[in-house]
């Protein structure tokens, strides 16, 4: 059955259907993307029927907004934790955000991005927004203070680092180059992540980095 488009989150309180409701929808939509899911399946998985399923949500992008939402909202705090968390060094800092963005696109399947992005691109749209005004300004920031406690190799650019990571990160971690590579999107992120960070840290910096949950590798020796 085809559902109407929602674009505003239902309001009515949540209630513990309603909690489970989504909660199976999230389930369907990571295993098997948000275009073959149907309502059907949620309310059978449930044991509702269709028109309970129909009373507590609008339809299946009513439910992926709710879920997105909840994930954002999720991130955003516990990037604000490691943000406000005054007794960590920016590098560690820094090593945390990635862990946390990393833990996050290793649940959100290439199928589910793809379909967010086609299916539903004003969802999609409210994803990138929340990149580009906190995560992105969390990062910036992070160099900068990363910058001013001396923690990256005085030859390094932190300007320029932060457009060629952004560069390769929006044209890399997407739902078509995933699609195309045999590396999931968490592990090209930590790729980009170790490329990066390996070369512009000083030895004491890649210490606390580390410490953040990243390991980076060995970096090579400079020639006498």
């Amino acid at each position: 059955m085809k559902t109407n488009r929602v674009l505003l989150v239902s309001n009515k309180p949540p209630d513990h259907l309603s909690g489970r409701i989504v909660e199976a929808a999230r389930r369907r939509f990571l295993e098997y993307g948000f275009v073959r899911v149907t309502m059907d399946d949620i309310a059978a998985d449930l044991g509702i029927s269709k028109a309970t399923l129909y009373k507590n949500v609008s339809g299946k992008e009513d439910l992926l907004r709710q879920i997105v939402h909840s994930l954002l909202d999720s991130v955003q705090a516990r990037i604000l934790t490691i943000i406000n968390a005054h007794d960590l060094p920016a590098a560690e800092k820094l090593a945390r955000l990635f862990a946390i963005l990393n833990e996050t696109l290793s649940q959100l399947r290439p199928a589910m991005a793809r379909d967010i992005q086609k299916a539903a691109p004003e969802i999609w749209a409210e994803i990138e927004s929340f990149r580009r005004q906190h995560i992105l300004t969390h990062f910036r920031n992070l160099l900068e203070a990363g910058k001013a406690e001396g923690v990256f190799r005085p030859e390094a650019d932190v300007s320029l680092v932060l457009r060629m990571f952004l560069l390769v990160i929006q044209n890399l971690v997407n739902p078509e180059e995933v699609a195309r590579s045999d590396r999931s999107p968490s592990q090209t992120f930590a790729a980009i992540v170790n490329i990066f960070f390996s070369g512009i840290l000083t030895d004491a910096a890649r210490r606390s980095f580390e410490r953040g949950g990243v390991l980076l590798p060995t970096p090579r020796q400079e020639d006498p």
